[in-house]
């Protein structure tokens, strides 16, 4: 199964359940095999939060019911954080339309941090990548 997210706007639900099956990885679990109930009970609590994914609303129009030719000025910023288990970014639009700031949500992108432990300062720079 999978979800068609192109733009990555359930991405801070996503990365949840890629980080749970990177840690049945790394405890070893085969695909035959029952898993542990630390991760069985990690991957319930994930499953109870899918039906919170239909409430999501998010809006189309970036600049509301203003024409485009009432944009004052444009900015994209892009922000990237890590931790040690996940490193994204997220794109969000600046306008100043007929005097009103307005802020909306582009895009983003996860991914979960290598099988090999890495620093924190070396998963950040793994994200400003990603956010470039």
């Amino acid at each position: 199964m999978g979800f068609f997210d192109p733009l990555g706007l359930l991405a801070p639900f996503t990365v949840h359940g890629k980080i749970l099956v990177q840690d049945l990885w790394r405890t070893g679990c085969a695909w035959d095999e029952k898993v542990d109930e630390r991760c069985w009970t990690k991957w319930k609590r994930w499953i109870e939060l899918l039906p919170d994914v239909e409430n999501i609303q998010i809006p189309r129009c970036y600049f509301g019911d203003s024409l485009s030719s009432a944009v004052e000025s444009l900015e994209l910023h892009i922000f990237v954080d890590a931790s040690e288990y996940a490193y994204g970014c997220v794109g969000y639009l600046r306008a100043v339309v007929e005097g009103t700031v307005r802020c909306s949500l582009i895009m983003s992108r996860s991914k979960v941090a290598p099988l090999k432990r890495q620093s924190v300062p070396r998963l950040e720079l793994m994200a400003a990548v990603l956010g470039a």
